[in-house]
């Protein structure tokens, strides 16, 4: 968040679709959002 309180948009990094801060998923420097990374999880099993 910003000093003024507001949320930040962040891209995801596989689809780059912009989602608020509050909303990613943060993998180490990665973030993803919720879709990207739950297909992500399929894919490693």
């Amino acid at each position: 968040m910003t000093e003024r309180g507001e949320i930040m948009k962040v891209k995801c990094d596989i689809c780059k679709t912009e989602i608020e801060e509050d909303e990613v998923v943060k993998e180490g420097e990665a973030v993803f959002c919720e879709e990207c990374y739950m297909e992500k999880i399929r894919k490693r099993c």
